[in-house]
């Protein structure tokens, strides 16, 4: 893959007040020399922490290499990198060691689940974890052991039970479900005394539009245990396109109503999930490079359908401007998708270009800790 800076995004980036001229040329080298440490300071302005979590696609061996890569291609180290466990499996695996070994390590975003395969076949009640159960209470107390040691180098994001409703009930009802996070997070922090956490709520964004219920009905509500009411409001955004039978979608379009009810419970907003297909994907007629590149940092092409705001422009301009809460941080998935979609930025030239200028821009400078 030719590394350049093509005059469409040197255009995008000067007009949009991203990069500028100077820290062009340093990008270019930082894809092809070694980089130096994060800065712990962020820069002026710097608001949110960018993220990923990168999936290995052959020739690529494991996931560092598939991280490796990523950062190669968009000139500069993770702020936060996502990692899901299922139930029974260990927290710290090998590539949280490697990941644990830089300086500064990556701030860590984990969820835990309550099924013990991929696929939530074999399931876990909510009843059963928030009622006490023994067998269970080893695995939270055994999690925490692992949590103690890792926030003893870096912050932690938790969640548990990422996107429940996919599991509602399998897992239990949404009140069960609230009553498991409640226990399991007093069993975390108050039994075994676990802190530097950051507790996460991560739903799916069609739950903001109507689906399972809508989001009142999944949200904590009242804290239990004396726990403070203080969890992230979290999402995942996906422009599927057809590959999942559905129309183009902006950014705005999918950020919208979910951080809207992030202002109605007066929480941050935290990304846990991003991804976008290529236009042409799955026979779209959106075009290939472009659609994906715009879909990161605009300008989105007049006229727009509906919705029309890049990810860049929304995060950083459009969701302050509307007096929303702040975002804590977007994280991204560089994985395959759908059918032949895929969330990958080494589609095309153009969409690792405007991938690179969102993670570089100046509102994305927040350092791990």
């Amino acid at each position: 893959m030719q590394n350049r800076w093509s005059r469409r995004r040197f255009l995008k980036t000067a007009g949009a007040g991203g990069l500028g001229l100077l820290t062009i040329p340093a990008l270019g080298a930082a894809r092809t020399q070694p980089r130096s440490p994060i800065s712990r300071r962020p820069f002026d302005g710097a608001t949110a922490r960018f993220g990923a979590f990168c999936e290995p696609v052959p020739p690529e061996k494991g996931y560092m290499e598939a991280l490796a890569n990523f950062e190669t291609e968009i000139g500069r180290q993770v702020a936060v990198y996502r990692s899901y466990r299922n139930w029974g499996q260990r927290i710290i695996n090998p590539t949280i060691t490697h990941l644990l070994e830089r300086t500064p390590p990556p701030r860590l975003y984990l969820s835990v689940h309550a099924f013990f395969d991929s696929k939530a076949h074999d399931v876990i009640q909510w009843a059963d974890i928030a009622s006490g159960n023994p067998v269970y209470d080893q695995q939270i107390d055994s999690w925490a052991a692992e949590l103690a040691q890792l926030t003893a180098q870096t912050p932690v994001y938790v969640c548990f039970h990422h996107e429940p409703e996919n599991e509602e009930n399998k897992c239990g009802s949404p009140t069960d479900y609230q009553n498991a996070y409640w226990y399991f997070r007093n069993r975390v922090e108050a039994v075994n005394g676990v802190t530097n956490l950051t507790w996460v709520m991560t739903y799916m964004g069609n739950t903001f539009r109507g689906k399972h219920g809508g989001p009142d009905r999944w949200w904590p509500g009242t804290p239990q245990f004396g726990l403070p009411d203080d969890q992230l409001m979290g999402v995942d955004l996906y422009n599927r396109n057809l590959c999942h039978y559905k129309q183009w979608r902006w950014f705005d379009w999918l950020a919208v109503k979910p951080w809207q009810f992030a202002q109605q419970v007066d929480r941050p907003f935290f990304v846990g999930e991003c991804g976008c297909v290529e236009g042409d994907a799955c026979d779209g007629t959106e075009p290939h490079g472009t659609a994906k590149e715009d879909w990161f940092i605009g300008p989105v092409p007049p006229p727009p359908p509906p919705g029309g705001i890049s990810a860049l422009e929304y995060m950083r301009d459009t969701a302050p401007s509307l007096g929303y809460p702040p975002l804590e941080a977007f994280c991204y998935s560089n994985v395959l998708g759908f059918n032949n979609g895929s969330y990958r930025i080494d589609t095309s030239p153009e969409a690792i270009e405007g991938m690179a200028t969102l993670a570089n821009d100046p509102f994305f400078a927040l350092p791990p800790f």
